[in-house]
């Protein structure tokens, strides 16, 4: 996968090494590579598709003093170019890059305040010996990084640290813990012992065999239960939302590229689709395993109703067989295998497209974090705005969705579960505990699901992306987020309506907010007590058993069903990996429990696609990354 990639305190044959570690990361052949080497102690490079920022890299101070390389892109480079100017350097007008070394030299580390994009800038002072990288406020291109004694290894995957032979590669009980819990990992662990993820927001320097990383930014608003707050009405942050929006967009189709848009039926790619004009050239494209589902329905009609085509690709019912392994490969581990329906469809995307705008954190203003699963029909706050140990509990619930501790217990074997047990529940305390001095317990939870779940689950779907094409992510704007955080209260309580979606949709364009919404199959532009009111009353009807009555709308149907692909077609595929020798030699898991768990998914007596899931992955992991 694309990204930066380097080692910094090699005792010798830096560019050797530098060059197996961007050999572990080149998966195709067109990947282009640049880098550098200093003394054969320090050596930097780039693995890169050739979209942003396409000059050869790196580039230099103009003394020759500093090193610069940089994956991604920056936005706001006026604003950066006048913040330059007034601390009395001359900007430069020659790319992205050179402005970010700009920024290093008249700031020097506190330089990642001043740039708005999604990047990773790793800058090597020569002079100093010293290594600075930092990545946006989101961490958006991950970096990974591991110490081996005096030697800092870095890349945007594992496999470029493992890369090294003298990395010894034992797998992280921790981590593999937490991925039979809730699914992903939590804070800056990997699948690897001793190879860490940088953290969203960070600064990382390295020089002298000593290494350290601080935040650099966080949303204010939630610093402030009072006066961060936004002081208007709640019409007026609405609109101000959507124009920061809007603009949003705007900056993201900027470049002249071949841009595309996956449309599904649900509201955060409606919600760019808005704000597209009509005379924008953009390849709208949507892929699904069925036919029938909600959403292959509603964009269709999406696409219809705004005049574009669709284009569409069906990646068929054998996705798991067909993509299980590469999935695994592009993840590390890190992200069940029933996910690999986004690596599917990329090389058909990169068929109409060279640059994707991706929902990428729309969950985070629609409110997703605050569905409470036990209210069927009608969203509902699960906790106060002050209820610190109920935001606690959501949280860990809304998580805890493959294996409960009790199922562990029967899943693994003794001697696993012994030195497992607990693991995952004290890295969710340890993690949730960081955020106890935020007022507001709504805000401690919208951090833990941007700083947590987007960062360390949701952002494999950039990944997957970033293998062919590059990507943008409107949702990811600096302004609009910091917009958001200072929601008002009265506002932020109906989140898990979805509010802030639909009046952006519904008023940037009215037709858009006619079509159903996928859960409630009610119209996007109802009014809040209407969607309240039909899913009360289907709830009240649903609990008395009369399906009869229930008001029309849509029954949500996702657009694959790994269920029913394992039970029906790929029933032999999963049973020999699962329950293959090596699998149970491996000291993992209790033969007897996977072996019903298999049997039950063949037989339907289990709906257990999404723990077969990781029981899968795990081996996989293990086959390509520690056998």
């Amino acid at each position: 996968m694309p990204g930066l990639v380097g080692v910094i305190g090699c005792d010798g044959d830096a560019g050797g090494l530098l060059s197996k570690m961007a050999g572990a990361m080149r998966s195709k052949e067109w990947y282009k590579v640049d880098d550098f080497v200093d003394d054969e102690t320090a050596a930097i490079g780039r693995v890169h598709l050739g979209i942003f920022c396409p000059q050869k890299q790196p580039a230099f101070s103009q003394d020759g003093s500093l090193a610069a390389f940089m994956d991604g892109e920056l936005y706001a480079e006026s604003r950066l170019r006048r913040e330059i100017e007034g601390a009395g350097e001359k900007a430069p007008s020659n790319g992205h890059l050179m402005l970010a070394l700009k920024a290093y030299e008249c700031w020097g580390e506190d330089f990642a305040n001043h740039l708005e994009g999604s990047f990773v800038v790793a800058i090597w002072d020569r002079r100093q010996r010293k290594l600075v990288i930092a990545n946006d406020r989101f961490g958006l291109r991950p970096v990974y990084y591991a110490l081996l004694g005096g030697k800092l290894l870095f890349g945007s995957e594992c496999k470029a640290i493992l890369a090294d032979p003298a990395f010894k590669r034992e797998a992280n009980d921790t981590a593999i813990a937490e991925i039979l819990s809730f699914g992903y990992i939590l804070g800056d662990k990997t699948m690897v012992k001793d190879i860490y993820a940088l953290s969203p927001s960070s600064v990382l320097v390295f020089q002298n065999g000593a290494l350290s990383a601080r935040t650099y930014w966080f949303p204010t608003g939630y610093l402030s239960y009072g006066n961060g707050r936004f002081d208007g009405n709640e019409s007026d942050f609405l609109e101000e939302a959507r124009i920061l929006f809007n603009r949003a967009v705007k900056k993201r189709l900027a470049g002249g590229y071949r841009l595309g848009l996956p449309l599904s039926g649900g509201m955060d790619s409606r919600a760019i689709l808005s704000a597209i004009d009509a005379d924008v050239e953009i390849a709208c494209v949507n892929f699904y395993g069925l036919e029938h589902a909600t959403d292959v329905k509603l964009s269709r009609q999406v696409a219809k109703a705004i005049g574009r085509k669709l284009n569409s690709y069906n990646f068929g019912p054998d996705i798991l067989k067909d993509y299980a392994g590469e999935s695994v490969r592009v993840t590390e581990g890190m992200l069940s295998a029933t996910q690999c329906h986004g690596i599917a469809p990329v090389s058909f995307m990169k068929q109409h497209a060279d640059v994707l705008i991706s929902g990428w954190g729309g969950e985070f203003p629609r409110g997703a974090m605050f569905e409470d699963r036990t209210a069927k029909g009608s969203p509902k706050l699960p906790f106060e705005w002050n209820d610190h140990a109920g935001m606690e509990t959501h949280v860990f619930n809304f998580d805890a969705r493959v294996f409960t501790p009790e199922q562990q217990q029967s899943l693994l074997a003794p001697e696993y579960y012994a030195r497992t047990k607990g693991l995952a529940h004290d890295s969710f305390r340890k993690v949730v505990e960081a955020t106890r001095n935020f007022p507001c317990a709504w805000d401690r939870l919208q951090h833990f699901f941007l700083w947590e779940r987007s960062h360390r689950w949701n952002i494999f779907g950039l990944t997957f992306i970033n293998t062919q094409l590059e990507w943008r992510a409107p949702f990811a704007d600096y302004d609009f987020i910091d917009a958001f955080s200072r929601i008002p209260l009265s506002l932020q309580r109906k989140t898990p309506f979805s509010l802030i979606h639909r009046y952006i949709i519904s008023q940037n364009n009215p037709e858009l907010g006619r079509i159903p919404e996928a859960v409630t199959g009610l119209p996007l532009d109802s009014s809040l007590m209407r969607v309240r009111l039909s899913g009360l009353y289907n709830q009240l009807i649903a609990a008395r058993g009369i399906r009869r009555l229930r008001l029309p709308a849509y029954h949500y149907s996702y657009y694959v069903d790994y269920d029913e692909s394992i039970r029906n077609r790929l029933g032999d595929f999963v049973r020999d990996i699962v329950l293959d020798k090596r699998t149970l030699d491996r000291g993992y898991f209790n033969p007897n429990y996977l072996q019903d768990l298999v049997e039950g998914q063949m037989a339907g007596r289990r709906w257990g696609a999404n723990q077969l899931g990781v029981i899968l992955t795990l081996e996989l992991w293990h086959r390509e990354f520690m056998d």
